[in-house]
């Protein structure tokens, strides 16, 4: 049986540990059970849960033109719409259409097949 001292650093080990209550338990073989009635015994809280993170964003595909335009696709984006569209850029260009001036680079975004 541990004693009192042996709980408290396991506390402090867990909470240093950034788990959950139940992965740090399963971890380290204890029964969760004991672990939160110690934690109540000694008056600890809980470690803060972690803050969700966002999944990281996707990165765009960078197709350049010949008139300085740049198409920018997501990953998956529906084939034929990106051809159109490559296309279109491709016949303004030679028409004389120019990017906007505002922009080094005029963007045209599609997200998986929508326009």
């Amino acid at each position: 049986m541990a004693t009192r001292m042996e709980w408290i650093e396991r506390i402090e080990q867990w909470k240093r540990s950034g788990l959950e209550a139940a992965e740090f338990a399963q971890r380290e073989a204890l029964q969760l059970e004991e672990l939160s009635g110690w934690c109540k015994k000694l008056g600890t809280s809980p470690p803060p849960a972690a803050a969700p993170t966002a999944p990281p964003a996707p990165a765009w595909i960078k197709i350049p033109l010949p008139n300085r335009s740049l198409v920018c696709v997501l990953p998956g984006v529906d084939p034929a719409t990106l051809a159109c569209v490559v296309a279109v850029a491709a016949e303004l260009s030679v028409k004389g259409v120019v990017a906007a001036r505002s922009a080094p680079a005029t963007q045209v975004a599609l997200r998986h097949g929508r326009r």
